[in-house]
This record gives structure tokens, sequence and C-alpha cells, in this order.
């Protein structure tokens, strides 16, 4: 909205229609868990790979040390264990969107 001095009036000026990135389009049950899994594997996914990177560079500057190795071990397991986890769930989504 605009003021105008002169003619103390007002006019509003029409830049188009702005539509919020946060508004969710859930209707249904469906929609909701589709939206749940997308966002768990949209997640998890590069936080998989992230895990793959800080993992390999432990195991890379472990030469010395049996600790960092061990330390990297780990994380490279709970990584392959949590992208798991995320598939398997994408894997039963996908599975009951079939069946039902």
């Amino acid at each position: 909205m605009i003021i105008n001095a002169a003619t103390k009036t007002t006019e509003t000026i029409m830049l188009g229609t702005l539509t919020s990135p946060f508004e969710l389009k859930v209707t249904t049950t469906k929609d909701l868990i589709n939206l749940i899994f997308d966002t768990l594997f949209y997640i998890g996914a590069p936080l998989f790979i992230l895990m793959l990177i800080i993992g390999g560079l432990f195991y890379i500057f472990s030469f010395s040390s049996s600790n960092l190795a061990e330390k990297a071990n780990k994380i490279l397991k709970y990584g392959v264990i949590g992208i798991s986890i995320v598939l398997l769930s994408k894997l039963i989504q996908l599975l009951v969107e079939i069946l039902f």
C-alpha cells in the first residue's frame, strides 16, 4: 500500500502473488505418510554421504592411532545402519502404497 501525500489517498499496487514455501499440501493420511517418508529420505541420504566422508577421513588419518580407526569403524557402521533403515522404510512405504 502506498500513501500519496499530495492527494492524501492510498493506492494498492499488486506485484504478483507470493506462495509460501512452507505450505503443506496434505489432504489425506496417504499424503502425510508420503511427506514424512520423503523428508526422512531427503535428510538421511545426504547424512549418509557425510558420514562416509568423515569416516573415510578418520581411516586415512588413523595410521598411527588405533583409537581413530575404531572411531572411523563406528561412524561407517552406524552410517550403513542408518541408510539401511531409511531405505527399508522407503521400501515399506512403496509396498504399502502398492498393496493398499
